[in-house]
């Protein structure tokens, strides 16, 4: 934001554009902004990557306001569910703090429960060997709205990849190999990239070899059950293949940033986060 701020500065200094009202009110606005975000990371630990995801959009001008109204939607749904089911309890009919109590618990579970679970991503960046890659890749393919079965996995020296492939479950290895090369690949797909940690040329160190989770490749539905299940575990299935801004997921703080789209008539979810 500060480089906002400064390219602004150098482009009306180079142009001679005195200082106007209308700049001013730009220039102010940026520095709130960034102070607020600044302030937001520095006292936030465990950030809520829905409430980052509105500093984003105030940032960058967009609408944070559909966000903020599924979130209210989401918690009055369950305050009227536990209420609801509170009433029905005849020991506890008559006990407002009771009711209280049980109420904020429920809140409180519920929003640990559909919580991301921030270790499990952040791994994602960090997998030390090719048995582990795979184990990742085999839980996700638990996850699908079909049932998947391991075609093969496979790493690829000169691309620094390895990739894992899945079928449906009932499909054969004969089956299989009598399609085509552009119908083998529209299956489940999980790739890593592979790099060696503290690889050094110069000094002739081999470094340790690690795999870093990449992308995952298939249908909208494929998809959409992974991003539900690690990312966003409220998110709906017809919104999100709608609305662009709940088909990413940052996180500043923890340096996390995934995205889905579609991408030659497949979805795509892809890790961008920075090690």
């Amino acid at each position: 934001m500060e480089k906002n701020n400064k390219d602004w500065e150098n482009f009306r200094q180079v142009f001679s554009i005195p200082p106007t009202k209308e700049s001013d009110y730009r220039e102010k606005r940026l520095e709130v902004i960034d102070n607020f975000t600044k302030d937001f990371i520095e006292n936030n630990a465990q950030t809520d990557p829905l409430t980052v995801k509105v500093i984003e959009c105030l940032i960058t001008n967009e609408n944070p306001y559909t966000l903020i109204e599924q979130l209210i939607k989401i918690n009055q749904d369950q305050q009227k569910y536990i209420s609801q089911l509170i009433t029905k309890l005849p020991l506890l009919h008559h006990s407002k703090t009771m009711k209280k109590l049980l109420l904020l618990a429920f809140i409180l579970i519920t929003s640990l429960v559909q919580s991301q679970d921030y270790n499990y991503l952040a791994s994602l960046n960090n997998v030390p060997t090719d048995k582990d890659a795979l184990a990742i890749a085999q839980e996700i393919a638990s996850a699908q709205p079909k049932s998947v079965r391991l075609l093969n996995s496979q790493e690829f020296a000169e691309e620094h990849a390895y990739v894992v492939r899945f079928v449906p479950a009932e499909m054969t290895n004969e089956q299989y190999d009598k399609l085509d090369q552009y119908a083998q690949s529209e299956f489940l797909t999980v790739s890593f990239n592979i790099d060696n940690k503290g690889e050094n040329t110069d000094l002739q160190q081999k470094g340790m070899k690690n795999y870093r989770f990449k992308q995952l490749s298939g249908s909208y539905l494929q998809i959409f059950a992974v991003w539900k299940k690690y990312y966003y575990p409220n998110a709906d299935q017809e919104i999100t293949l709608k609305d662009s801004k709940i088909q990413k997921f940052i996180d500043f703080p923890k340096k996390l940033d995934f995205y889905i789209q579609e991408e030659n008539d497949r979805w795509v979810l892809m890790n961008q986060s920075r090690t």
